[in-house]
């Protein structure tokens, strides 16, 4: 998309894409709102396609009711991750016992 450059220059990219990313954590009914306030930080026009991409994907395609993680108790696969390491852990050796 060509932020690339920009990211690297403008300190002012850099938080807008960070932004972009903590949408996830912002009430559902509040993340078009957001995500308009965050696109009037940055006048770039591959800003405009990420944009573009963002309000096809994420607010057509899904609904910010499918993907918004607020007040939710897990937020993240940390949970998971954990559970799955001390499993592989355990059962390490099991390859051997089973062949």
């Amino acid at each position: 998309m060509g932020l690339w450059t920009s990211y690297q220059q403008e300190n002012k990219v850099g938080v807008v894409l960070r932004d972009l990313l903590c949408l996830k954590y912002v009430p559902a009914e509040q993340t078009e709102a957001t995500l308009n306030y965050i696109e009037l930080q940055v006048q770039h026009e591959a800003f405009s396609e990420l944009i573009d991409y963002m309000r096809r994907t994420w607010f057509q395609l899904w609904k910010p009711i499918d993907w918004s993680a607020f007040m939710l108790e897990n937020r993240t696969t940390n949970m998971v991750e954990g559970w799955h390491n001390r499993v592989r852990e355990r059962y390490a050796n099991i390859r051997s016992v089973v062949l």
